[in-house]
């Protein structure tokens, strides 16, 4: 604020009149001030000007000074702190001003902002790893948040609620359906498709007719909302086997290093990850398997028994 009396020298004192909280002069006994606070809201000042040598003061009173901040919230209900700023690549937050005043939205580095005026608007990240500024511009005023999105890192997986363990009795044989769900944990990576490629296996011993086995890619899977504790999960169910084989039972490993792949939208596909799948039958049968942190075993004599 400037108050500029042609030709006329004198003392300013500039004070709050009204708003929703206190509020700060930068020079409070300047012709000149910058007016500052930290509760968004209407506010308005006044200056009383004193000419040097005379006994009466001249008092004028602003219009309506804006206040205003920017908030924001995920589209994700999960994780649970939905004011973070760390998001998942493609994640999509809502950015808001308060008081509800329209403003120009902008945003400085990658992603974007829908609209582009009003008292809010819809970020969404980047495809790719970025730090993104988000700007709310009204006027000379310049409020912004900044926001980092992270790729996907890693798959871990869990045995499907409510499933069994698959074997055939007399056979080395054992399998399980498994969940999976994309990390990190603390955001959210429901705006992803991920998928399987293709890799080689590794047979050895009781397994090496297994050797040289190709893993087919899979098919692109969207990603949906899990919990908070895990809030990415996969929208599909993977079963995992050894397959069966009847005696004579000897020690045996087969590997195969599967890589995981995401995109978001049509964006080009990128690996992030391997996930392992391994067997492992010793001499009397006994076979265990494993993939994305979950493991589970059969005996050849166990009873025949399915997911």
């Amino acid at each position: 604020a400037t108050v500029e009396p042609s030709g006329v020298t004198g003392s300013y004192s500039w004070s709050q009149i009204s708003g929703p909280g206190g509020g700060t002069f930068s020079s409070p006994n300047s012709a000149s001030t910058s007016f500052s606070a930290g509760t968004p809201g209407f506010y308005a000042v006044e200056v009383v000007f004193t000419a040097a040598g005379w006994t009466d003061d001249d008092t004028d009173v602003s219009g309506d000074i804006v206040v205003f901040g920017v908030d924001s919230e995920t589209v994700a209900t999960v994780p649970s702190n939905r004011s973070r700023t760390k998001l998942g690549v493609g994640e999509e937050v809502v950015c808001s001003v308060t008081p509800a005043i329209s403003v120009t939205w902008s945003v400085t580095g990658d992603g974007y902002v829908s609209p582009t005026t009003g008292a809010s608007t819809t970020f969404t990240a980047s495809e790719r790893s970025s730090t993104s500024t988000v700007h709310a511009t009204i006027g000379s005023a310049d409020n912004t948040i900044v926001f980092t999105a992270v790729e996907p890192s890693g798959v871990t997986m869990e045995q499907e609620p409510g499933t069994g363990i698959w074997h055939i009795y007399g056979t080395a044989s054992a399998g399980f359906k498994g969940r999976p769900y994309i990390t990190p944990n603390d955001v959210s990576f429901i705006n992803i498709q991920v998928r399987e490629q293709t890799c080689t296996g590794t047979g050895t011993g009781f397994y090496s007719y297994l050797n040289g086995i190709v893993h087919p890619v899979g098919s692109w899977i969207s990603v949906g909302v899990g919990t908070n504790a895990k809030p990415s999960k996969v929208n599909g169910v993977d079963t995992i086997q050894s397959g069966s084989k009847g005696p004579p039972f000897s020690n045996g490993i087969f590997t195969w290093p599967i890589p995981w792949e995401f995109r978001v939208g049509s964006s080009s596909a990128k690996e992030f990850t391997i996930v392992t799948h391994q067997q492992v039958a010793d001499s009397t049968g006994k076979v265990t398997i494993s993939k994305g942190g979950v493991s589970v075993s059969k005996n050849a004599a166990d009873p025949t028994s399915g997911y």
